[in-house]
Order: structure tokens, then sequence, then C-alpha cells
């Protein structure tokens, strides 16, 4: 018994002394995927204007040339709303000839105006704004290329970024208006 008592002590204290080594296989790990799959909301299917900025340009005076008069209020901004669609889309502005109330034969003949790019938000990436000058031409104003322009988009217009011309004219003393046509195609810029 003396024996087996003094073997159990010389293994134990052997093994509290040995080191005990381990070998781990640094080859081992593994990579997996998480899916999510988007689907399309019923209720939002089709990419839109949602809102459209107002325009003054405050007072002139008549009988003078105007050359490059900032606007003196802009409400608003365009905004542009795609609830995922990858097709890209472009916004086309037209105006009318600044006229006085229903009557198209008082306007301010020869008026241009001019607007270049605002502040676009909130990706840039693949989305732009050009300059265009809309009286009697629709031109491309925002656009998205294909592949961008997700989400809600906008153009954000400073009093710089929107001009008018008006050659010199003596006119009809009152408030002249021009009507803002914004137009979406929703095609490839």
């Amino acid at each position: 018994m003396k024996k087996h008592l003094g073997i159990a002590l010389v293994a134990a204290v052997t093994c509290l002394v040995l080191p005990v080594v381990g070998y781990a296989d640094d080859s081992s790990g593994a990579t997996t995927t998480a899916k999510v799959s988007l689907q399309q909301n019923p209720d939002d299917t089709a990419v839109k204007i949602t809102s459209a900025p107002t325009i003054t340009f405050g007072n002139l005076t008549n009988g003078a040339k105007t050359t490059g008069q900032a606007a003196s209020n802009i409400e608003g901004a365009l905004t542009v709303h795609n609830p995922g669609l990858t097709s890209g889309w472009k916004v086309q502005l037209a105006a009318t000839q600044f006229t006085m109330g229903e009557d198209s034969n008082t306007s301010l003949k020869g008026a241009e105006m001019h607007f270049t790019p605002g502040t676009i938000g909130p990706s840039t990436t693949g989305v732009a704004g050009t300059t265009v000058s809309p009286i009697n031409q629709a031109g491309v104003i925002f656009a998205a290329e294909a592949g961008h322009g997700v989400g809600d988009c906008t153009d954000t217009f400073a009093a710089d970024n929107v001009t008018l011309d008006v050659p010199q004219q003596w006119g009809t003393v009152g408030t002249y208006t021009s009507s803002l046509t914004w137009t979406l195609v929703n095609t490839p810029a």
C-alpha cells in the first residue's frame, strides 16, 4: 500500500512540475454570410418630385438694364424621392416669359433666368445639378446616373444660384410672374 501511495505521489508531483504543452491549429476558422432582402414598399413605387422652390427677385427699376440680379428669396429646395429604383432620373425645368397677370402681351420681353447648381445632398455620388436658362427652352437642371440617386436627393439653391437678366426697356409698372414647370423623367441621366 505504501508503494502504491508513493507512486501516486510521484505521479502527482510530476504533473504539477512538468509543463503541459498543447497545440492549436492556426489554419482553422470559418467564414459565413448574413443576408437580408429588401422588399419594395407597395405604397412607394415611383420616383417623384416632392418639392420645388418658389423664387422672388424683388424690385427692379423700370427703364434700367438689369444683369445678374440675384434672387431676393428662395423658398424650398428641389427634392426628388426615389424609393429604390436604379434606372436613374432627370428633372427638366421650363419657364414662361414674365407676364403681368393673365395678359401675355404685357411681358418683360427678353428677360432670362439662369440657374446654376445649388448644394446637392445628402450624397453627391452620381447626382448633379446643371446650369440652365429655362425661359422658352426646357433644360435638365438636376439628374442622377443609373444606379444612383436613391432616397431623397435635394438641390438647394442659394440666392446667387438663380439670377435674372432684363434688357433695358420701359414696361407697365407692376408685378410680373413666370410659371416654372419642373418635370421628372425617370430615365438614366
